[in-house]
């Protein structure tokens, strides 16, 4: 499984209600646009545009997959987080951000 490129975060789907809800919903209305880029020495930059349209904030950290339980790992500051793979194509990815909240996205590269 190879999730190398840049990923548009598209929407929240509740897995318990299957409730869609925008990534502002996520980002706790911070941002409008998501993407996040996993690059091939293990680092991902995720690039979030303000809401005032000013630009975009990115953090930077290092990730891998975890090929026995099928979850993204992924160190933006001091501790892994870890992300279920619930679905996976060459054109877009659900992850599991915390139960029951799914993440959509789509490749844009």
């Amino acid at each position: 499984m190879s999730i190398i490129g840049s990923w548009q975060w598209i929407h929240i789907v509740n897995s318990e209600t299957n409730e869609i809800s925008p990534v502002e919903t996520i980002t706790m209305g911070l941002s409008k646009e998501v993407k996040t880029e996993f690059k091939t020495d293990s680092i991902f930059i995720e690039y979030k545009q303000k809401l005032s349209g000013e630009g975009f904030a990115s953090t930077q950290g290092l990730w891998y997959i975890d090929t026995i339980s099928n979850t993204l790992m992924m160190k933006p500051k001091a501790k892994w987080i870890a992300s279920k793979i619930i679905h996976h194509t060459k054109d877009s990815i659900v992850i599991e951000l915390m139960k029951p909240l799914n993440l959509l996205m789509i490749r844009i590269d």
